[in-house]
């Protein structure tokens, strides 16, 4: 139980507080319905922006709710994160229009009076706690997007049998571990919006600007979300990530397994890279050979076995066998596998056996910034 005290105070107008990618804001009272969102200099709310449609969304109030429409935007809307159609908004909702966010306020009219006192139940005080969690943590990303406040990490992928370095894999902060050890925020790998896609393609533009500072010739591995495929900017921004590569680097991307059908999409996809001469690697695989033949007709460079495949293989017999068919069919396929995860000295014992090549896990080399391999020179 909680109890709240409110002060006097008037009715007030509901409002949209806009704030662009660079950071300036205003504020917009919502003194009549519909209230126009756009690009267009006849919408109510101008956003001469771009990647913002000419008519893009619309506000509307119905049954005494306020809601906001998209109108077959381009690059959608966006409330606390997730696209939508249509959507209700409330005190504090986060709608982000392309680039642009914009904050809707309408805080509850209350009857004026000297003071009066609310009695709250617990339930009540905490319901807005995860929306109100949910917009901080997109503010951060925000932030972190327009300040690059992240640091790029780069693990070793190596030779099993020798251990030296074959390629690096390109970390994101927001993954794994390595979110739990630098408080990145969670949101990132649960929503879908443009701020996801640009901290995405900023952080694989800023590994291959850094991977030139590691000595020697450098073939890194580059992270796709399994959101991105499908997408029509996903190749556009593959190919100005290409014309950073140093001429000592060679790149390749991680697609996720599971998105990687013999699909139109895919087939362009693969197409398309190789006119970039960048090398793909399904990822995340879990499967046995029967999933390698799949890929037979459009076979990728490297399959990375997922972590949970090779976690105490040594002791479990029939993995091995399993692990052992999958190796030998990519060996047809000229694919090499890379087994990830790696963190025992038994297990990279047991990939060595049943035939694996590569590997990556923080029991070969942990994930580390580009300044710890430029000063150790490995």
């Amino acid at each position: 139980m909680k109890t709240v005290v409110l002060e006097n105070e008037s009715p007030a107008v509901p409002a949209l507080e806009v704030t662009d990618a660079a950071g300036k804001s205003e504020r917009y009272p919502i003194e009549a319905v519909p209230l126009s969102i756009g690009r267009d200099p006849t919408s109510d709310i101008q956003l001469d922006f771009s990647r913002v449609s000419r008519e893009h969304a619309v506000i509307v109030l119905e049954g005494g709710s306020y809601r906001v429409r998209d109108l077959g935007s381009t690059n959608g809307t966006f409330v606390n994160g997730s696209r939508i159609d249509e959507a209700a908004i409330g005190d504090g909702d986060l709608i982000t229009v392309a680039d642009v966010e914009l904050v809707f306020s309408h805080p509850s009219p209350r009857r004026a009076a000297d003071n009066a006192t609310q009695v709250l139940d617990r339930e009540t005080v905490s319901s807005s706690a995860p929306k109100q969690s949910t917009i901080l943590e997109l503010r951060r990303l925000q932030e972190i997007r327009q300040h690059e406040l992240y640091q790029v990490a780069y693990q070793p992928v190596v030779f099993l049998n020798n251990r030296s370095t074959f390629a690096y894999m390109a970390v994101p902060p927001w993954q794994g571990s390595l979110r739990r050890r630098t408080g990145f925020p969670s949101l990132l790998g649960q929503v879908e919006c443009p701020l996801a896609e640009q901290l995405r393609n900023r952080f694989r533009a800023a590994a291959t600007e850094q991977a030139a500072k590691i000595p020697g010739d450098v073939r890194l591995i580059l992270p796709i979300d399994a959101t991105e495929i499908g997408t029509e900017t996903l190749t556009t921004s593959l190919d100005s990530i290409r014309r950073l590569v140093d001429a000592r680097c060679h790149l390749a991307v991680m697609i996720p397994e599971r998105t990687a059908g013999d699909s139109p999409y895919i087939r362009d996809l693969r197409l398309r890279l190789n006119e970039m001469n960048i090398d793909v690697a399904y990822g995340g695989f879990t499967g046995g050979l029967a999933q390698v033949l799949e890929h037979k007709a459009c076979a990728p460079d490297f399959l990375v076995l997922d972590p949970t495949l090779v976690r105490n293989l040594g002791r479990r017999p029939d993995d091995c066998n399993k692990i052992r068919s999958v190796i030998d069919a990519c060996r047809e396929l000229n694919t090499r596998v890379i087994a990830e995860g790696l963190k025992s000295a038994s297990e990279i014992e047991a990939c060595v056996e049943v035939g694996c090549e590569l590997g990556v896990g923080d029991g070969l080399g942990a994930a580390r910034p580009v300044s710890a391999y430029r000063r150790n020179n490995v």
